[in-house]
C-alpha cells in the first residue's frame, strides 16, 4: 500500500512537487541497535548504532532516537 504524499510538512514546509511523505514507525532499542521500522512496509527493517566502524553508525540519529525512546519510557 503507497503511503500518502503531502505538500506541506508538519512544520509548514512547502514541497513544491509534492514528494514528502509521512509514515507511521516503529522505534525500538535492542542491546545496542536502535531498530526502525515501518510495519505496513514489508521491506522497511533496519538498525542505527553509534558504533565507530560499523557500516550502521550514525550518532546524530541514534542520539535523537535514544532520546525520543527515553522521554517516552522506552529505553
Amino acid at each position: 500500500m503507497p503511503l500518502q504524499r503531502t505538500q506541506t510538512s508538519q512544520r509548514g514546509y512547502k514541497d513544491p512537487k509534492g514528494k514528502t511523505v509521512y509514515a507511521q514507525m516503529g522505534i525500538w532499542r535492542e542491546r545496542e541497535d536502535i531498530h526502525i521500522t515501518i510495519p505496513k512496509e514489508k521491506y522497511f527493517h533496519t538498525t542505527v548504532n553509534e558504533k565507530d566502524g560499523s557500516t550502521r553508525c550514525h550518532k546524530n540519529l541514534y542520539s535523537k532516537l535514544k532520546r525520543l525512546l527515553t522521554e517516552n519510557d522506552c529505553w
